[in-house]
């Protein structure tokens, strides 16, 4: 009997250390699980912090870039030129950036002078695209010219509004002049019995029509 009981005791001792080396081993097994789970988990991280900072430091270099390409555009524009129309049509002068391009045509529509301006090359004026910088000076009235956008004015297709510049005394229309033309300024003037219209026809020149051209502009009344 009493080998039979230590027998059992030994058994019982044995099964013990095997469920407590099981549950060592799930425990090791689990332990290790998680710590590879939790280093995948932060190698992940790491990653997507590391795809973060570069896309950023990519994105500020291209920013960079884009600064720095558009200041060395600006400063080629200097020293401006200088533009000079006839005597007889009030002598109008401004400025306007080097690196553009002027193509005067003195026999326009109805005895109109025209001057147009665009960066490197004049494109044809059989195209109908919008200019940097546009001169018209027409031998019709001031109020015949301002009648003429009236339209426009009226269906909201224009904005319309008195402006002084440089000390002349002009009308300010904004907006679509045409399908070719959608977004424009312009400042119409009187010059005696004739009528300035100047112009830049795209929102990319609307700084250089303001900063250099309207800033330098110049008449004889």
């Amino acid at each position: 009997m009493s080998k039979n009981k230590e027998f059992s005791n030994q058994q019982g001792e044995v099964n013990g250390l095997a469920i407590l080396l099981i549950v060592a081993v799930f425990l090791l097994l689990a332990v290790s699980g998680f710590a590879v789970w939790a280093f995948m988990q932060k190698t992940e991280a790491q990653s997507n912090l590391n795809a973060k900072i570069k896309a950023a430091q990519d994105e500020a270099r291209r920013e960079q870039i884009k600064e720095d390409n558009k200041d060395f555009a600006e400063r080629e524009k200097e020293p401006y030129r200088d533009f000079t129309g006839p005597k007889d049509l009030g002598a109008v002068k401004f400025k306007y950036p080097k690196t553009w391009s002027v193509y005067v045509d003195k026999g326009g529509a109805n005895g109109t002078y025209e001057a147009y301006f665009q960066p490197l090359t004049v494109t044809p004026l059989s195209e109908k695209k919008p200019r940097a910088l546009r001169l018209s000076i027409t031998p019709r009235g001031y109020d015949e010219v301002v009648k003429g956008y009236e339209s426009k004015v009226k269906s909201g297709d224009l904005r319309s509004s008195p402006v002084t510049i440089e000390g002349f005394n002009g009308l300010k229309l904004e907006g679509s002049f045409s399908k070719e033309v959608p977004e424009a300024t312009m400042i119409i003037f009187k010059i005696r019995d004739k009528t300035m219209m100047i112009s830049s026809e795209s929102p990319e020149f609307f700084r250089d029509f303001n900063d250099i051209i309207l800033k330098n502009l110049k008449y004889n009344e």
